[in-house]
């Protein structure tokens, strides 16, 4: 085998390896190329329909999941709203007087209500037709109290538009403010789905429930509501409701497009009425473009036009039927309309029971795969050319670069032969330069230091301990650097970590004097240091003598989540407030008296509701009579 140098091996691994990866790279990138081209193939000659109705029903699924999570969030805060409508309304003994009778005057239609805003508060409405008697008075004085959580609800959820509460004896109140000039003097909200249909009549389950797409009076334009009842008992107090803009889905679904494919979307309601669907798309559903909200607001009987079981195609109304009546939450078809062949794929909106849906011609997919398998081909040969040239530029490189390296690495490495020889004849004097600072400058100064050493030992050793010093000292120096680097990194991610934690554990103000701290998942010892840290802020900053733990949400009880809340409620009593543990599910409080957890300092309530209550009346508020 011939003798290689030093600086010919450098070489020659700087080229090979580089070589090797360009062309196992090649040989890659020419099998993916085949494989994808074998695939189109496939689709082409008999698997191009179901690829593209599996395809086309994922999107569907996508598309469809996106609208049931802004729908959710809708449905969950409605039923909080209700739950606060109900603490209030069925204890108005428990707040004091927040009368402000200069906010609402009567207009010269004798409505009754709030036509000028003053800050950031609620409207009221209350036609003329009703008399304003105590009683109403009454109802009205304690509703003023739903302004503070109605705000909380409306800003923390960026879909909703109008949050209120509608009562049998005709009251409105809604946040945020909205000018009641242009309803009629005798509105009867009664007589809107958004009241009727959450009724004992219509809803005897006392659930939230979903309206239909309409026109709202205020002047939003097309909005849905999620509608729940308010009951004390069997008597009903009222409906507590959120509206939702359908301006933003509508959008989106008109923004719909699979590029390459002329595919639009759709959304229908359960009983087959057209929510969101593309102007230019209505003569392929065989209905009429969408009217405005104005013109529906002078005709309601034109929504009946926009029904896909009245479909002018009758294949496109017996499948819509098919899809409404279907248990299956998603699927595909096929169906024709305008002389040619669609796919239509569909998903169920679990929330409000809509379908959302996504027509495609089957000849655009076709063409898509064909325009595909077109441009993987130019795609193909163009990358291997390109891959070839790129290959020998880079080897070319490597060679040039390998060249100065091995010489930047060579010199050094004769200089150091030429002074271990020098040494082998006993000269010791020499030093050599140390230009770099990787191996072989440290390796130069290895054999400085070696030479300094052999020279030191005829010194004496105090000399010898002073040198042996200074490498310590340099050594600590750059320990302690690191040290440093690493504890600021430590500090950066429990800045972090404490952020998130933070994030995970909000403190709602709900009422003056009065915060709940809602817990969701499991109490970990981190956690719960966070949890005491920001109850104390709040206690401070909100001024509050009373602190609600709601663990309605909480994951798995144990001693230590029990101490965790202890802790907390001990702290915030050294700070003036009390605490009230509600939400305790049976299961939960069981294993905590089994496991012996001392919630002594906690005083317990079994739902939000009631907490709410014991704390404004430990507040000392009372019933004002009028």
């Amino acid at each position: 085998m011939p003798r290689l140098s030093i600086r010919s091996k450098i070489i020659l691994l700087l080229v090979s390896v580089p070589a090797i990866v360009v062309l196992v790279m090649l040989a890659v990138l020419f099998t993916l190329n085949s494989q994808n081209q074998q695939l189109l193939n496939g689709l082409l000659s008999g698997e191009l329909k179901a690829q593209s109705e599996q395809s086309i029903q994922q999107i569907a699924q996508s598309q469809g999941t996106i609208a049931n999570q802004q729908l959710t969030t809708i449905y969950a805060n409605t039923m909080l709203a209700g739950e606060i409508s109900q603490g209030i309304l069925t204890h108005p003994e428990a707040f004091g007087r927040y009368w402000e009778p200069g906010n609402y005057t009567f207009s010269d239609q004798g409505v009754y209500g709030t036509f000028t805003q003053r800050g950031d508060s609620s409207n009221l409405y209350v036609p003329n037709t009703k008399p304003l008697t105590p009683a109403m008075t009454s109802l009205i004085t304690t509703s003023e109290f739903l302004d503070l959580p109605y705000r909380a609800v409306f800003h923390a959820n960026p879909d909703a538009s109008y949050v209120y509460i509608n009562t049998p004896d005709t009251i409105n109140r809604g946040y945020p403010f909205s000018a009641i000039d242009g309803l009629p003097p005798d509105m009867d909200v009664r007589n809107f789905n958004f009241f009727y249909l959450a009724d004992a009549e219509h809803n005897p389950q006392k659930t939230p429930v979903w309206t239909p797409p309409y026109v709202d009076p205020l002047g939003r334009g097309w909005v849905i509501t999620c509608a729940t009842p308010v009951y004390s008992d069997t008597t009903l107090l009222g409906v507590a409701a959120i509206d939702m803009e359908l301006t933003k889905l509508i959008a989106q679904t008109e923004a719909f497009s699979i590029p390459n494919t002329s595919a639009f979307a759709f959304i229908m309601d359960a009983n087959g009425t057209l929510v969101a669907a593309p102007n230019t798309q209505h003569t392929t559903l065989g209905l009429p473009p969408f009217p405005t909200p104005e013109k529906i607001m002078g005709d309601e009987k034109l929504l009946d036009s926009l029904n896909l079981f009245q479909s002018s195609n009758q294949k496109l109304a017996t499948v819509a039927k098919e899809i409404a009546a279907s248990a299956e939450p998603s699927g595909a078809r096929s169906l024709p309309s305008n002389g040619q062949e669609y796919i239509l794929a569909y998903q169920r909106v679990a929330t409000t029971g809509w379908t959302y849906a996504i027509m495609v011609p089957a000849a655009d997919t076709t063409r898509a795969v064909r325009n595909i398998s077109t441009a993987l081909d130019t795609q193909e040969r163009t990358t291997t050319i390109t891959m070839v040239a790129l290959s020998l530029i880079l080897l070319v490189l490597v060679a040039i670069v390998g060249l100065y390296f091995a010489q930047q690495m060579i010199r050094p490495i004769g200089l150091l032969d030429q002074a271990a020889q020098a040494a082998a004849r006993g000269e010791l004097s020499g030093n050599l330069p140390v230009t770099t600072r990787d191996e072989l400058g440290r390796l130069v100064g290895n054999f400085n230091v070696m030479t300094r050493r052999l020279q030191a030992s005829y010194l004496a050793a105090q000399q010898a301990n002073a040198a042996l010093e200074v490498q310590v000292a340099e050594r600590t120096a750059a320990l302690e650097e690191q040290r440093a680097e690493l504890a600021n990194t430590l500090a950066e991610l429990q800045e972090s970590t404490d952020t998130l934690r933070r994030m995970s554990t909000p403190i709602i103000p709900v009422f003056q004097g009065v915060v709940v701290l809602p817990i969701i998942g499991n109490l970990d010892e981190k956690r719960g240091e966070q949890i005491m840290k920001d109850l104390l802020h709040a206690v401070e900053h909100e001024k509050a003598r009373m602190v609600l733990f709601d663990v309605t949400g909480a994951g798995m009880l144990d001693v230590q989540a029990a101490q965790v809340m202890v802790n907390a409620a001990v702290a915030a009593q050294l700070l003036g407030a009390h605490t009230i543990l509600v939400g305790l599910r049976p299961e939960a409080a069981e294993t905590l008296v089994s496991l012996g957890a001392d919630l002594s300092a906690l005083t317990p309530s079994a739902t939000l509701q009631s907490g709410l209550l014991l704390a404004l009346r430990r507040l000392g508020r009372k019933v004002a009579q009028i």
